[in-house]
């Protein structure tokens, strides 16, 4: 299951830092685009943490997820397209990604 939990953050981490390092060249999008690929930076140390054995795992990937989540809705809401349902499930997603450092 750790692998799995490994496998998943590593990607969705990635996935989001290519999304903002796609949107950096419009500079009304770079401050949270860089929150966006701090966040995902973070997820990944925790992965790192976890393989290590470690027990800052799961505080590192709450500031990750949480990095991630507040870039994704400040972006919308700059760009005047904040679309509800889909914050709401990485929001959801994000919860289930640190319950699982927590409790695996």
């Amino acid at each position: 299951m750790d692998r799995l939990l490994w496998l998943v953050s590593v990607l969705f981490a990635a996935l989001c830092m290519y999304g903002a390092a796609c949107q950096l060249r419009n500079p009304l999008f770079r401050t949270p685009c860089w929150v966006m690929i701090a966040g995902g930076f973070v997820l990944m140390v925790a992965v790192a943490e976890s393989l290590n054995g470690r027990s800052w795992d799961w505080p590192l990937a709450m500031a990750g997820c949480a990095a991630i989540c507040i870039a994704a809705v400040w972006n919308g809401k700059r760009n005047g397209n904040l679309h509800l349902k889909h914050h709401v499930v990485r929001i959801l997603f994000c919860g289930l990604l640190v319950a699982g450092y927590i409790f695996f």
